[in-house]
C-alpha cells in the first residue's frame, strides 16, 4: 500500500550541505576521501613526476601522520625490517572495530651507491585511530636472498624504504614520492658465502686451470667455505694497537669471564693485582694494568659511542618486537666479517600495565669494516612474543 503522506522538502538553499569544491579541500578531508581523489585526479596530490594531469592540492612526503623510524637488516636471518611512527589518534579511516587503513612499504637495494636500486618487495601492516600517548610504533619485515661476497669483500648495500599510507608503492619504482608517507635509505651489511661454486672461486682468484684439469673436475661443484676465525684476547690486542679503541672495549670478554661467578680462581688473581697494584699480564697480555682496566671497564655503563638502540616496535604480522640498532664505528667489534665479530644483545621488557616485565633477549652478529658509511650500518633484532 501507498502511503498518500506528504513530507515537507525544503528548498535548495536551505539544506546543510555545503557543495564539495575539490580545489578547496582541506588536507584532512582530502585524506578521507583519498581514494576517490585519486579516481578524479591520479595527481590530484601533485606526487607523480611527468604527470599529464594537473595537481589540485600539493602534498607529498607528508610526514603529520605517519613516518619512517628506522630501517635495519639482519645479517644471519637475511631479514630486512622497517619501524613506522604512528604519530596522530585519528585520521587511520576509523578505530579498532573498523577496517582501519594500511601502512606500505616496499623494500630495495642497491649495490652502487644508489645509482640503481633492485626492488625486493612490499610489507603492510593494518593500523587504526587510536588515543592515548603517541607515537605508536609498528614495524615490518620482508626476507630477501641477497647478492653475496667473499668475507674479506666488503659489501655494504644500501636500503631504502618507501612507506606510502594506504597506497602501495609502484614496483619497479624507486623514486616514487608518496602522498602521505616518508623515504628513508640506509647502508647495512651483508654476510659472506657459506657456500661458493668451485668455478667462481678459480674466476675470482683468476686461476685458469688446464685442459685436462679442468675435464676432470666438476667446476660446479659448491665448496664451503672456512670457518670464521676466533680472534683471543692477545689478537684483538695485536688488532688494535694503535687505534682508537680501549683496551676495556675489547677485552670486556675476558673481564667478564675473569670475574664471573665461575671463575673464582681468575677473580682471585684479578683482585689481588688491583689491590697491589701490580702490573701483571691478563689474558695473555704482558705488561697490562689490570687495575687501571678493571676501574675503566667498571665506569662504562650506557655509552653509545659505539652502538645505540635505535627504534623498537611491534611487528603484527609474525607476533615479534623488533629493534633496530646502529653501528656508528669502523672498529671495536673483535674483527672483521671473515672473523667470529662480536654479538650486540637486546633484553626486552614489557609493560602490560603492572610495571615491566622481562620478554627475552635477543642479538646480533656484528664486525669491523674499515669502510663504514659516515651514517653507520643499521641492524635489525627481533623476539618472538604473545600478547
Amino acid at each position: 500500500m501507498t502511503s498518500s503522506k506528504k513530507y515537507p522538502v525544503a528548498p535548495a538553499a536551505e539544506l546543510n550541505h555545503d557543495p564539495v569544491s575539490l580545489a578547496k579541500l582541506s588536507p584532512e578531508l582530502a585524506r578521507g576521501n583519498f581514494h576517490a581523489l585519486l579516481l578524479a585526479n591520479p595527481n590530484f596530490f601533485g606526487n607523480l613526476v611527468n604527470s599529464e594531469f594537473l595537481p589540485i592540492l600539493n602534498i607529498s612526503g607528508d610526514t603529520a601522520y605517519e613516518s619512517l623510524g628506522c630501517v635495519g637488516y639482519n645479517p644471519q636471518s637475511e631479514q630486512l625490517r622497517a619501524v613506522i611512527n604512528i604519530k596522530l589518534s585519528s585520521g587511520y579511516s576509523g578505530g579498532l572495530c573498523s577496517n582501519g587503513s594500511d601502512e606500505y612499504v616496499r623494500f630495495y637495494l642497491s649495490y652502487d651507491a644508489g645509482a640503481t636500486w633492485q626492488d625486493q618487495g612490499l610489507r603492510a601492516v593494518n593500523v587504526f585511530d587510536v588515543p592515548g600517548p603517541k607515537p605508536l610504533e609498528y614495524a615490518v619485515s620482508l626476507n630477501i636472498s641477497p647478492s653475496e661476497e667473499f668475507c674479506f669483500i666488503q659489501n655494504l648495500p644500501l636500503v631504502r624504504a618507501i612507506l606510502s599510507w594506504n597506497f602501495p608503492p609502484p614496483a619497479n619504482s624507486p623514486n616514487f614520492i608518496p602522498v602521505w608517507g616518508d623515504v628513508k635509505d640506509v647502508p647495512i651489511q651483508i654476510e659472506g658465502f657459506e657456500f661458493i661454486i668451485f668455478a667462481n672461486l678459480l674466476a675470482e682468484a683468476k686461476v685458469k686451470l688446464p685442459n685436462e684439469f679442468a675435464q676432470a673436475v666438476n667446476l660446479n661443484q659448491p665448496i664451503q667455505v672456512a670457518e670464521a676465525k676466533v680472534l683471543g684476547p692477545v689478537d684483538l690486542h695485536d688488532l688494535y694497537k694503535g687505534k682508537n679503541v680501549p683496551q676495556h672495549r675489547y677485552l670486556a670478554t675476558s673481564l667478564a669471564a675473569a670475574v664471573g661467578p665461575t671463575a673464582s680462581t681468575a677473580k682471585a688473581a684479578l683482585s689481588y693485582a688491583v689491590a697491589t697494584k701490580a702490573v701483571p699480564s691478563f689474558a695473555g697480555i704482558a705488561d697490562i694494568n689490570i687495575a687501571a682496566l678493571v676501574e675503566a671497564w667498571l665506569n662504562t655503563q650506557g655509552n653509545t659511542t659505539y652502538e645505540q638502540l635505535d627504534c623498537i616496535g611491534l611487528d603484527v604480522n609474525t607476533s615479534q618486537l623488533a629493534g633496530v640498532i646502529q653501528v656508528k664505528q669502523s672498529s671495536g667489534f673483535s674483527g672483521g666479517p671473515c672473523t667470529t665479530g662480536s654479538t650486540e644483545f637486546v633484553a626486552f621488557w614489557v609493560d602490560w600495565g603492572l610495571g615491566f616485565e622481562y620478554a627475552g633477549t635477543t642479538s646480533v652478529v656484528v664486525h669491523d669494516y674499515s669502510q663504514i658509511p659516515p651514517a653507520g650500518l643499521e641492524y635489525n633484532v627481533f623476539l618472538p612474543i604473545d600478547y
